[in-house]
This record gives structure tokens, sequence and C-alpha cells, in this order.
């Protein structure tokens, strides 16, 4: 898998996460949940600083634990 990562991309590794998301900026951010039924989900998109740096500290708290793809 790792010959198909462009040069340049980082990808680490981790067995659990709660959710998933996508940081834009430093004011945007979804957070996505899973549903209730099997390929459901729910998501929250926010535009406040103040959510997007808590999305951002978590994911910087991630990767600092996760893994390098190997």
């Amino acid at each position: 898998m790792k010959h198909m990562i462009p040069d340049g991309f980082r990808i680490r590794t981790r067995d659990r996460v709660f959710g998933a998301g996508l940081v834009i900026d430093e004011r945007q951010t979804l957070i996505m949940l899973a549903g209730g039924e099997e390929q459901q989900y729910l998501g929250v998109y926010s535009n406040h600083a103040v959510f997007a740096a808590m999305a951002s500290a978590y994911f910087d708290s991630l990767w600092q634990d996760s893994k390098p793809l190997s």
C-alpha cells in the first residue's frame, strides 16, 4: 500500500478512533459519526474557531499517538 502514496504525504495508523472528521482550516471542521443503520452517517459542520480548535487539538493528539505507515 505504501507504494500508492504520493511523495510528500505522511500517513499514520491506529487501532481505534472515535468517529471521523475533517479539519479544513482554523475555522472550519466537519465531525462525522456513524448513524443507527449501516451506511448512515450523521455529520456536524462548524465554522466557529473554538470548535475547529478543539477538533484540531483532537487530531493532533491522535497523530502523536499513531504509528507511521510501514
